[in-house]
């Protein structure tokens, strides 16, 4: 059932004429690479903040603060652009393991995010001593790495 969904999606006019743009296709892929760098390169500012790595002069929920609108101004255009690039093959990529891997990554680096966010703003760390946003920071550069990974092997495989 969710194949045919996706064979449906995949299909619609506008779609197969964005899919096969020699032009569209490949700047919403620039405009992804792009918003990528944004997102996940602020996040892992911040990541390495909680893990004491950089910026350690600074409280962590400065830093984190300070970065949030733009990471998350990142990732909504990292979903947008993702999604555009999944329409004209989503049948294609509905049949690969590696896809609902990245899939299943990228739901754990949200839920990664919630965690520590829920205890951000309950105040019960802030990242000066406990070590569970030290955790949550090095699990969300290892998860984020990991769907950048399974994403460029898509290309492959």
């Amino acid at each position: 059932m969710l194949y045919e969904w996706f064979q449906n999606l995949e299909n619609l006019p506008v779609i197969v004429v964005f899919g096969e743009s020699l032009i569209a296709y490949p700047i919403v892929q620039g405009l992804h690479v792009l918003a990528l760098a944004l997102a996940v390169g602020l996040l892992a500012l911040a990541d390495l903040r909680l893990a004491r790595v950089l910026l350690v002069d600074y409280p962590a929920r400065v830093v984190v603060a300070g970065l949030r609108p733009w990471f998350l101004a990142g990732y909504a255009c990292m979903f947008g652009t993702g999604l555009l690039l999944f329409l004209p093959k989503a049948t294609q990529l509905y049949a690969s393991p590696l896809f609902w891997a990245k899939m299943g990554l990228i739901l754990l680096a949200g839920l990664n995010a919630l965690y520590f966010e829920l205890r951000l703003h309950r105040g019960r760390d802030d990242g000066e001593r406990a070590a569970a946003p030290k955790v949550a920071g090095l699990v969300s550069l290892g998860l984020w790495v990991a769907v950048i990974v399974t994403g460029r092997l898509l290309a492959y495989f």
